[in-house]
């Protein structure tokens, strides 16, 4: 691997051997830095542990979260870490930060910039407090090159919430107006200087006020800005070219009309009567700012637009001068951040919730399994019971609904021909859909095989087709396509070869507004009782777990397209196929010789659920509540399987079983988990079961144990 001049001449403690890169670069820990271009690779390798953040793997999730999205950003954005300010920022910044890159990263805002320290502090100061800062040209004399420099910039901070609610960095968007404020102040001494040649010959005055009018148009259109001039009540004598590019127009187009009635403003509802309002209150000597969301024939695009009036040497308003500055990448970035932080919480709380109601499901599954096997022939209360387990199975599938959307759900995944899997279905997509959906297969030959879990990707199909179903109120044609694709550079998936499932309906479709909010959890458009609003929320996290991704199209009153992206993983005679495990049945259990069974879960309702079903299978159980407990229980007697929940305080059934194969090698181990909580690698050969499992499923994974 061949690293960039920056990496080479990096100080020692961001690491400079090609291995330090490449582990970082491979480490799960530091994912969320994949793309996060040069700042990315450096951060990921950098040795954290000599500032006050510690460790990139003990980061905070608000933290990584922050850092992941800046890092994308084309603006110079920085976040300031702690009491300290610890520095982190993306590359537009490091531009910005000029000689001093990169030796500002991982340093505290003081000691990185102290010739405007006492200005940091306050920022530090105001931003931990959870208040915001915003500066419009504020000037200041920076170092950047060794020498002092005298800048403007647009600064913006605001807090970063942590987990516990509280502040725990302050982020800050800069953006240099250095050239906008010296190009302004030339305008100024050019105007003076118009203004004294006045007081000449009539004919040196003419071409004074005509080579000054050459200048300052000059200047407007060369400019970034917006800007433009208007009479006193609103008409148009002048805008720039930056103005007239924003509505593909020209000059000719607009000089003489009203401001409010031109497109920069007539595709905006309300947005006209706004800007007259502001017209009248600059007319009248007064100075507006705000931030104006707009829809151009360029695209939509949001401002920070400003009026002034424009005086005569007796201070009487005799023209109007807008200016607007386009903010939209800033905005975005702003909404982003937002968007990932609320979303990464919902994620939280809803694999938590779905965790706890595995546990329940599992002690009312196991509890219906064991009762119906001691309850007498009798049809009647056998029904019942088995409606009763039917229910419960149902909870289970809402649990996995939610541990989808969470991206907590514990996948299997495997090579499959995903058209095979397709093909396969379609006796159980003509039973669910009914009589009345006409179903049409379109499977490409010689698809490139991928990996996922099949059973979650049956689910996925399955659901897509009853939204579909749905949609169509029941009739209509419904397509079923899978066919292979690439993704080419500026996608927002990986560029490479993928295969893609679609589904397409005939249905009643959905407008702008309902499409961009399909996929969020818990929404539905199905009326109370009919949808849990999780459906499309699974999809999107099984394909986003598998690399891929869920993309809806749909137009109200035509029908919409749910296609699943899925990077290929070749062509499907390349991998070989693991053979399925053989099922193990209760009844064979019971005819092997018994074992004595250590069993620990913190849930007393599962722990006794949990050695009742032990048991009946006819073993010998010792039961604790706590790993502590489990310990002192391995110490006093000998045990042949240890079988333990995960999520459990103090010490997590991994760390049990970590200290225990120390202690007692020869002792077989089975780990019970509510979710895919376990971090990456740890107890890789230790049989899993997933709750809430059945008695089977605990038969067959003693058996493999």
């Amino acid at each position: 691997m061949r690293r960039t001049v920056a990496e080479a001449n990096l100080p020692s403690k961001w690491g400079r051997s090609e291995m330090a890169f490449d582990a970082a670069r491979e480490n799960p820990e530091t994912a969320f830095l994949a793309g996060g271009g040069q700042l990315g690779t450096i951060i990921a390798a950098f040795d954290w542990t000599t500032t006050p953040l510690g460790p990139i793997e003990n980061w905070p999730t608000s933290v990584k979260t922050t850092v992941g999205l800046i890092l994308r950003s084309p603006v110079p954005i920085v976040t300031l870490w702690g009491e300290q300010g610890t520095m982190i920022y993306n590359d537009a910044y490091s531009g910005f930060a000029g000689g001093r890159h990169p030796r500002l990263l991982g340093c505290a805002v003081r000691e990185g910039w102290p010739e405007v320290a006492d200005f940091n502090d306050n920022v530090m100061k105001v931003g931990l407090a959870g208040g915001t800062l915003s500066y419009t040209d504020q000037e200041l004399t920076l170092y950047r090159s060794g020498a002092p420099q005298q800048v403007w910039m647009n600064l913006d901070y605001s807090p970063v919430i942590g987990e516990n609610g509280q502040p725990i960095g302050v982020i800050a968007i800069v953006v240099e107006s250095t050239a906008k404020v010296l190009m302004e102040r030339e305008i100024r001494n050019e105007a003076q200087r118009f203004r004294e040649a006045l007081d000449k010959a009539v004919v040196e005055r003419t071409a004074a006020l005509q080579q000054s009018e050459k200048t300052i148009r000059t200047v407007f259109e060369t400019s970034y800005l917006n800007q433009g001039l208007l009479t006193t009540d609103g008409k148009i004598v002048y805008v720039n070219t930056t103005a007239l590019a924003s509505i593909k127009g020209r000059l000719e187009d607009v000089v003489g009309k009203d401001y409010a009635d031109t497109p920069w403003f007539t595709g905006t509802p309300g947005m006209p009567e706004k800007v007259r309002d502001g017209i009248a209150r600059v007319a009248a000597g007064e100075s507006i700012k705000i931030a104006m969301p707009l829809h151009l024939p360029t695209g939509d695009r949001i401002y920070e637009f400003s009026m002034r009036p424009a005086l005569d040497e007796n201070g009487k308003v005799v023209a109007l001068v807008p200016e607007a500055v386009e903010i939209t990448a800033r905005v975005r970035a702003e909404e982003a951040l937002q968007q990932a932080v609320k979303l990464e919480a919902i994620g939280n709380l809803t694999g938590g919730i779905a965790h706890d109601f595995n546990n329940l499901l599992m002690a009312v599954l196991g509890s219906l399994e064991l009762l119906r096997k001691r309850l007498p022939d009798d049809s009647a209360t056998l029904r019942l019971i088995d409606n009763a387990a039917e229910g419960a199975r149902r909870g289970k599938s809402l649990t996995e609904r939610m541990l989808a959307f969470a991206r907590k759900q514990d996948l299997r995944p495997q090579r499959i021909d995903l058209g095979q899997l397709v093909g396969g279905m379609a006796e159980l997509l003509e039973r669910a859909l009914g009589p009345t959906i006409t179903v049409d297969m379109k499977i490409d030959s010689e698809l490139s095989q991928v990996e996922i879990d099949p059973n979650q990707m049956e689910a996925a199909l399955l659901n897509l087709a009853v939204n579909a179903r749905d949609a169509m109120h029941g009739q209509g044609p419904l397509v079923i396509e899978a066919r292979e694709d690439v993704v080419e550079h500026g996608s927002v998936l990986s560029p490479g070869p993928y295969v893609v499932l679609s589904v397409i309906d005939a249905g009643e479709g959905m407008e702008e507004a309902t499409l961009k909010r399909a996929t969020e959890p818990f929404f539905t458009t199905k009326g109370v009782g009919k949808g849990t609003g999780l459906g499309l929320s699974m999809v999107q996290g099984l394909a986003e777990q598998s690399g891929g991704r869920l993309i809806l199209k749909s137009l109200a009153g035509v029908g919409t397209t749910a296609e699943i992206w899925l990077p290929a993983a070749g062509p499907a005679d390349d991998a070989v196929p693991e053979p399925a495990p053989a099922p193990v049945a209760a009844s064979e259990n019971q005819s092997a010789a018994p074992l004595t069974i250590l069993a620990v879960d913190d849930d007393p309702l599962i722990l006794m659920n949990i050695v009742d079903m032990l048991e009946d299978l006819g073993h010998s159980v010792v039961e604790a509540s706590s790993a502590k407990r489990a310990l002192e229980e391995l110490g006093k007697s000998k045990f042949d399987v240890m079988v333990t929940d995960h999520a459990m305080p103090h010490m997590t059934g991994a760390q049990l079983i970590k200290e225990a194969q120390a202690r007692w090698p020869e002792l077989r181990m089975i780990l019970a988990t509510g979710y895919a909580d376990l971090p990456p690698g740890a107890n890789a050969d230790v049989p899993r079961l997933s709750k809430p499992f059945m008695q089977s499923d605990l038969a067959a994974a003693l058996a493999k144990a």
